[in-house]
């Protein structure tokens, strides 16, 4: 009779690097499948739109505001997790346990001296992890304003599950849409919307939910005043629709 020995637990350094591998395999899961949703969403807008207001799906609109994804007109460069000086120093780095290896796109948009910063790494479990930052002197130094807590990132704020389109204002002043996918029905399994709006710079927000819009997923803002108009997308029966909505801010 022979007597096998029991194997040889991993070295400590051989677990971490087992965890980190599947990690990111886990990772590369997850942005697989946010792959697929979001093309299946593309494909779906097609089918049919139903508009509440008539006019095209708004955007940011016009004014000092400027949306980039680059942030060369706002005089911001981001690589990567770095927002970086004309030199490539490191002015802020994004906090978080991110994979390095995989993109973490970013959003800029400034208003006069005010520069706001917002990456998406990804989502998992209902969740998207956004982190976002804003600087108040032409990018020179940044603060964390707020981040999905999920990710384990520890920020002043935390708004909705998933982080939507969003607009500036002015300097002090930004409006912000979010999304709950897990807080769907069966009849609307979009979950609600939600729209944030600070009027001091991100250091409080004042939190709309727009009882029109449960179970749809926004895709849209536009600002006029104090008049925030949001459009949305469903999907109801195996249809795509599209409603568009209006609501008064504080």
């Amino acid at each position: 009779m022979s007597v096998v020995a029991p194997p040889v637990p991993p070295r400590p350094d051989e677990l971490e690097a087992l965890i980190r591998e599947a990690r990111a395999r886990q990772r590369r899961r997850w942005m697989l499948a946010a792959a697929v949703v979001a093309l299946l969403a593309g494909v779906g807008l097609g089918t049919e739109a139903i508009v509440d207001r008539g006019g095209p799906a708004p955007s940011s609109g016009p004014g000092p505001t400027v949306a980039v994804r680059t942030g060369k007109k706002c005089g911001v460069r981001v690589d990567d997790m770095r927002i970086v000086d004309s030199a490539g120093r490191t002015l802020y780095r994004e906090p978080g346990d991110w994979t390095s290896s995989y993109p973490h796109p970013s959003v800029v948009q400034c208003s006069g001296g005010t520069d706001w910063v917002i990456w998406d790494n990804g989502a998992a479990s209902s969740q998207e992890g956004y982190v976002g930052a804003r600087s108040s002197d032409h990018g020179r130094t940044w603060k964390l304003v707020f981040a999905e807590s999920y990710f384990g990132v520890n920020a002043p704020h935390e708004l909705d599950s998933y982080l939507g389109p969003w607009t500036l204002r002015g300097p002090r002043t930004a409006d912000f849409t979010g999304w709950c996918p897990a807080c769907g029905t069966m009849k609307a399994p979009y979950g609600t919307t939600s729209l944030w709006v600070t009027t001091n710079g991100g250091r409080t927000f004042h939190e709309y939910k727009p009882a029109a819009l449960v179970g749809y997923q926004p895709v849209g803002i536009r600002v006029s005043g104090r008049e925030v108009t949001i459009t949305a997308k469903g999907f109801f029966n195996g249809v795509w629709r599209r409603r568009t909505i209006s609501l008064r801010t504080a």
